[in-house]
């Protein structure tokens, strides 16, 4: 590789260097995750010694694998070598994995070799495709990096022209396209022209980044892009509509699976970075991540979705639901989202905890087949698997009425065996059981109302260790407030002067 005078982790788009430090905070995988995956491989538990085996015979994990050597990784032109990129940073990353679990500073030497050979690296090429290596290679290299970085033998000067290449080559790239999508704003009407996974890749390379470089300000603002962005990584737009039954359609599934299935790992594996950090962005907007990983594992099991149409910013297409690439192959991610919500929040997660199952043990990618196989660090079942919670938690209910009806859905309880749905009244009750319910399925539609009636719910969680109730649920059928008006200008639409009266919430 050509030489270059490596510049400081800071000083782009105006970005300080190491604003705080985060030496217990690690990427996507922390000490204690460590700690549990080698205890549980000592043991020979299921699944995560089944995981740590594929792990190695991975060639990806041997200590013959050789550095590939380039100036500038290519991606969507002449000369493409983005794949190959990527397999070395599958091979930094298994290699410093099999250091953490074994030991053997013979894979932690390696990893070092390659790590090196790629501190040089010059920039990225390619049409408007770079993007996507910015983002794919981007987080891959930092999450193998970031555990190498914990071991003794790297050099601090080549460990810091590591860190120093990621910000001066993937960083900028990162921000740019977050920033400006290629111009699309201008060009096609809005951002949101590129789809999810271009943004969810580019969102989880900055987190890893700024973790990575000690740099709070990168990681920032991956997080305020979670929440504020102008694209489809957004996460109201990337879980875009929310339906009835709670589950919330996906901006890629009209599209096809395995694209779909591509941003929601990114998007999973940044929302892991960030729960390392102390930020629960899976909790975020009432788990809407988990509405949308539910929503993909109940089509890619193949059941029926509800769905809406769904056109982008330019209106140059509009969607249905796509059954292109259907199924669980390409992007195992569900041991991360099941663990997450189920043994660590205590919530159920039914159609991730069956599409876990169909995938168990998650693979590990390898050299060969399509290269979209290399976007993921796989290993999910040695590296997220989890003992079941001893403190589930209890259900979570939410309401709408609807065409003389009332739609109940709820947040369940990850050791529920069933579900018992309560009515009443006024809030002290007394509560009627009036239907059950049995996981995948958490909602219920109580037929049985009258409009100008007020009805207090609750589900009750029947586990085996007992009962677990929601907190009580009141719904109405009324306006939230009654304006009267004057019959005036002042009652113009969209004027400020508008005046109201009353307040009392009246039966609409």
């Amino acid at each position: 590789m050509a030489g270059n005078e490596h510049e400081s982790a800071c000083g782009r788009h105006g970005v300080p260097a190491r604003v705080v430090g985060r030496a217990a905070h690690r990427v996507v995988h922390t000490q204690a995750d460590f700690d549990r995956m080698s205890a549980k491989i000592t043991a020979g538990a299921q699944p995560w010694k089944g995981s740590f085996d594929q792990l190695g015979n991975s060639p990806f994990a041997q200590t013959w694998w050789p550095a590939y050597n380039i100036d500038v990784i290519v991606r969507g032109d002449a000369g493409n070598n983005y794949t190959r990129s990527q397999q070395d940073a599958q091979a930094i990353y298994q290699l410093s994995m099999r250091w953490k679990l074994t030991g053997n500073t013979a894979y932690a030497d390696k990893a070092v070799e390659i790590a090196n050979v790629w501190s040089d690296l010059s920039g990225l090429g390619g049409n408007t495709n770079v993007s996507l290596a910015a983002g794919i290679c981007g987080y891959l290299f930092a999450s193998g990096g970031e555990i190498l970085s914990t071991y003794p033998g790297w050099a601090p000067s080549e460990k810091q022209a590591y860190k120093n290449m990621m910000m001066r080559v993937f960083y900028p790239a990162n921000f740019d396209f977050l920033w400006r999508h290629h111009d699309t704003f201008n060009t096609k009407g809005g951002s949101t022209h590129y789809r999810l996974n271009w943004d969810t890749a580019n969102m989880a390379s900055m987190a890893a980044i700024g973790i990575l470089c000690d740099n709070k300000a990168v990681y920032q603002q991956a997080v305020d892009y979670f929440k504020n962005g102008t694209g489809n990584g957004r996460v109201d737009r990337a879980a875009w509509y929310v339906h009835p039954d709670g589950t919330a359609q996906t901006e890629e599934s009209g599209r096809d699976q395995p694209h779909n299935m591509g941003g929601w790992y990114a998007m999973a594996l940044f929302c892991q970075m960030a729960w390392n950090q102390g930020d629960d962005l899976f909790g975020y907007d009432n788990n809407r991540v988990l509405r949308a990983y539910e929503y993909n594992a109940r089509y890619n099991l193949w059941n029926d979705v509800p769905w809406v149409f769904h056109r982008n910013a330019s209106l140059t297409y509009t969607e249905t639901l796509s059954g292109a690439g259907r199924g669980l192959g390409g992007y195992p991610s569900y041991e991360l989202i099941y663990n997450h919500y189920a043994n660590v929040k205590g919530i159920a997660a039914p159609w991730s905890k069956l599409a876990m199952g169909v995938l168990r043990p998650e693979w590990v990618p390898g050299p060969g087949g399509h290269p979209s196989a290399m976007d993921n660090l796989g290993l999910g079942s040695l590296t997220y698997a989890r003992d079941a919670t001893a403190v589930p938690a209890a259900p979570v209910v939410s309401g709408q009425w609807s065409k003389n009806e009332v739609k109940l859905t709820w947040w369940g309880t990850c050791s529920a065996t069933s579900y018992q749905v309560q009515r009443a009244a006024s809030e002290a009750g007394p509560y009627t059981l009036i239907g059950t319910a049995v996981e995948p399925e958490l909602s219920f539609t109580d037929p049985n109302v009258s409009n100008t009636t007020a009805y207090h719910y609750k589900v009750v969680a029947v586990t085996p260790s007992g009962n677990i109730e929601s907190a009580p649920l009141a719904v109405n059928r009324s306006l939230v407030t009654r304006y009267t008006f004057e019959g005036n200008l002042q009652d113009s639409v969209g004027t400020r002067h508008g005046v109201g009266k009353g307040g009392v919430s009246l039966p609409g």
